[in-house]
């Protein structure tokens, strides 16, 4: 990941989506962050909504799984909420 991987995305240069925090506020939290939608995504809400007795915390785990540039590589902390770290 990195600026390289989306240069010819025209959001880049757009003047809200193209600063640091996009269309988010600070600390705005993980969960409310719009994620691309992929496996862990669509187990996440397999999960949810079909009466899993698994506790929010390790469906995040699930539906977070794949987002390594948070949790391998700390970027997006300053949308992290308390209840993130």
């Amino acid at each position: 990941f990195g600026l390289k991987s989306f240069e010819a995305n025209p959001d880049l240069k757009h003047p809200i989506y193209g600063t640091e925090y996009g269309m988010y506020k600070t600390n705005c939290g993980i969960t409310n962050l719009m994620m691309s939608w992929g496996h862990d995504e669509y187990m996440y809400w397999v999960l949810k909504e079909n009466g899993c007795t698994i506790p929010e915390a390790g469906l995040n785990m699930i539906r977070f799984h794949s987002f390594y540039p948070w949790h391998d590589k700390r970027a997006y902390t300053h949308l992290e909420a308390p209840e993130d770290t």
